[in-house]
């Protein structure tokens, strides 16, 4: 048994599942028509009395109801719970969600929101759980060891130095304080506990750090690593749990033959 079939705990999407989203997505645009409709009554309402009121759905039309409904689908699914916070961008990027919109570099292109696309795209994306794991891995592996030319070099010390992670609040807001919770995450996640999506701001290891920092003690350790905090903002970390390293390592490993080899 692998690592992966050994550790994997989400579950598939369903047809059910797909059922449920087509149902709740056919409400809604029924909602939205006769919402929009009721508007365009009132609206004629006002100017028969010549008021100056205007009454309009802005921001809300049949196309940010279908975007709305790709995201929240893509955002549901199990998989999403074994990627990087990396890979979960690259992933919302392809339904062009509001986020990525907003700036103006990604096209609003999606297929239209059948039982039949949702499976598919739910399919595509569960069928690659394993490979997302492994990514997921070798991505924290680069934050925080380095990235290894080969797939032997691939080796955790005992203790690491993340250079620029804290501040005087605690783990430094950015994709710093994104890499600390996928590490943490990671290792919650190979010690069997549930797959979850951490909120950076409150992953345990992000609140040990800020809490330390906040009391002057600049140390203290949590279930998975024992740190230490610097004025220069460096973060030491020693891993306590050298079994789950091992486990890292090889995921890690596999993501980066994966990756040398292009696949997916």
């Amino acid at each position: 048994m692998s690592i992966f079939d050994a550790t994997h705990q989400t579950t598939q999407f369903t047809i059910d599942d797909a059922y449920a989203l087509k149902s709740a997505f056919v409400e809604t645009m029924d909602a939205l028509k006769d919402a929009q409709a009721a508007l365009a009554r009132a609206e004629n309402a006002a100017n028969r009395v010549h008021a100056s009121a205007r009454f309009q759905l802005r921001d809300a039309n049949e196309s940010d109801v279908v975007a709305a409904f790709w995201t929240a689908l893509l955002r549901s699914l199990p998989a999403r719970m074994v990627m990087s916070h990396e890979a979960q961008e690259d992933l919302d990027k392809w339904v062009g969600s509001h986020e990525y919109r907003s700036r103006g570099r990604y096209p609003r292109a999606f297929p239209e929101f059948t039982i039949e696309n949702i499976l598919e795209k739910a399919t595509e994306v569960e069928s690659q759980s394993d490979f997302h794991l492994r990514n997921w891995a070798l991505t924290v592996y680069k934050h925080f060891v380095g990235y290894p030319e080969a797939p032997h070099e691939v080796k955790v010390p005992q203790r690491v130095t993340a250079d620029g992670y804290v501040s005087r609040f605690g783990v430094r807001i950015g994709w710093q304080m994104r890499n600390f919770a996928d590490l943490d995450r990671l290792f919650h996640y190979l010690d069997g506990r549930p797959a979850e999506e951490f909120d950076p701001y409150n992953a345990p290891a992000v609140t040990a750090v800020k809490d330390a920092v906040e009391s002057g003690k600049m140390s203290g350790e949590t279930d998975y690593f024992k740190f230490r905090c610097y004025q220069n903002g460096n973060l030491h970390l020693t891993f306590k749990r050298r079994d789950l390293v091992a486990q890292w390592e090889s995921l890690a490993r596999q993501g980066l033959v994966e990756r040398m080899n292009n696949i997916y």
